[in-house]
């Protein structure tokens, strides 16, 4: 239920730190820094670069949401994905975000860095650069159960109110090497040279 809401209660906690209001910057600071801290760990689809930074907040309506934290603005909205975003993950230097779609199988890279003067004034910056489409995952083999004759609950009952947690799984970490994982929703492993 909550992951639909992560970027308007991003935009929530970041009006906090609005800095034209230094004094309920600094009254909100480590209470906002605590509830940021708690997104980037519990939701893949959120991430964060200490040096730049700069908050990510994949969205269900296939968007990123890059932030500013400085400054306390949206400071890209990137678009090219066709399903909603399962993981985020900043590049070490800060310089690029990837982004993992489990329903539209891709990973795009995105240039998070103004190339020059002009390239900050014309929004260069925050465009993708490498998109790389997954296989399918495998379907594992449907095994008869008992379960599967057990009667299913109504419409609105227990088992359709629970969300689905497949989101938890996924992830996507830059390696040392400049490489990146991709962590699937089923667990897979793949291992991506985003050059």
């Amino acid at each position: 239920r909550v992951l639909p809401l992560l970027p308007k209660f991003t935009e929530a906690v970041l009006r906090c730190l609005e800095p034209s209001d230094p004094s309920l910057r600094r009254q909100s600071l480590l209470a906002v820094t605590s509830a940021l801290h708690e997104l980037v760990h519990t939701f893949p689809m959120v991430s964060f670069h200490q040096n730049t930074q700069k908050f990510a907040v994949g969205t269900s309506d296939s968007l990123v949401v890059v932030y500013d934290l400085r400054t306390a603005t949206k400071w890209r909205i990137l678009e090219g994905h066709t399903g909603g975003i399962s993981a985020l993950a900043f590049s070490n230097d800060g310089d690029r975000l990837a982004s993992y779609s489990a329903q539209d199988r891709t990973v795009r890279i995105w240039q998070c860095i103004a190339t020059g003067f002009l390239g900050g004034l014309l929004g260069s910056s925050g465009r993708c650069i490498k998109q790389h489409a997954l296989p399918p995952l495998p379907v594992e083999p449907s095994v008869p159960s008992q379960a599967a004759a057990l009667p299913r609950p109504a419409a609105g009952g227990a088992a359709a109110r629970e969300p689905s947690t497949s989101w938890r799984s996924a992830a996507l970490k830059w390696t040392e090497q400049g490489a990146l994982r991709v962590v699937r929703e089923g667990g897979e492993v793949l291992h991506l040279r985003p050059e």
